[in-house]
């Protein structure tokens, strides 16, 4: 199995840990449980960020959610949003992805979407799609794996790439992804990619995993297996417990 070949967290070098400048992590089933963040890993980042590493959020979320995290959680130095297409940081959305005219983009998304809805039956939006700028959410709890990859393949039939999380299908026609986003972040902070840790769950978050130090906490092993990209280290445990095995890790060798 090639989920097999993935490292423990323990394998995390001490002086990297210790020269670490930065952490880029998903939110949905990687900083949450059931759904919510709890408040352990607010006082974890909190803690990270205290001892000198930024602290970044990469979602799939709408940009007006990275805008309302970043205003109320002091610990953040910005947030990705869009699975890459725009970032919020020092309370402006910037895009990242070049889209052109934003109300011709969403309704050709919209277009697809309606389509599929022909093609498959009713699909329910996500909430905050009105808050998007560069995608379009479809909302895809309930939906198993294969009936996924049959609308992402219709989808890119129809003009549009998709990716999907655990709770959502996204619908996008521009080419920045979380990876290439991270790369822009990395410029505009002063980061070394080579020194910074990047954690995810799912297909979604692949292009995080192109990183050397990238983590899939463990429900990661879901897909782990069909993914052409896979992360170094992986977890024990899932989704919020296991990044804050992770940040535990870090911040012990940070010592």
């Amino acid at each position: 199995m090639a989920h097999l070949k993935l490292k423990s967290l323990s394998n995390l070098p001490k002086q990297f840990c210790r020269e670490l400048q930065a952490l880029f992590s998903d939110i949905d089933d990687t900083l949450t449980l059931a759904g919510k963040i709890p408040p352990y890993i607010i006082d974890a980042l909190c803690e990270l960020a205290a001892s000198g590493v930024k602290v970044f959020l990469v979602t799939g979320r709408p940009a007006a959610f990275g805008v309302a995290l970043e205003n109320y959680f002091g610990f953040l130095s910005g947030v990705v949003t869009e699975n890459g297409g725009a970032l919020c940081a020092d309370g402006v959305v910037e895009p990242l992805a070049k889209i052109g005219d934003v109300n011709r983009y969403q309704a050709a998304l919209l277009s697809v979407y309606e389509k599929l809805c022909k093609r498959f039956g009713e699909l329910p939006t996500s909430v905050g799609n009105e808050f998007r700028m560069t995608d379009f959410a479809i909302d895809r709890r309930g939906i198993d794996d294969e009936r996924v990859a049959e609308i992402a393949a219709y989808a890119e039939e129809l003009g549009a790439k998709s990716v999907f999380s655990s709770i959502q299908i996204h619908l996008f026609k521009h080419r920045m992804d979380k990876g290439k986003a991270v790369h822009v972040v990395c410029r505009r902070f002063g980061v070394d990619p080579k020194r910074i840790v990047t954690v995810g769950d799912s297909p979604n978050d692949e292009p995080l995993f192109k990183f050397d130090h990238s983590v899939g906490v463990a429900n990661v092993l879901r897909y782990v297996d069909r993914m052409e990209t896979k992360p170094a280290y992986v977890s024990n445990k899932p989704c919020a417990t296991g990044s804050l095995e992770l940040i535990r890790e870090i911040l012990r060798k940070r010592v």
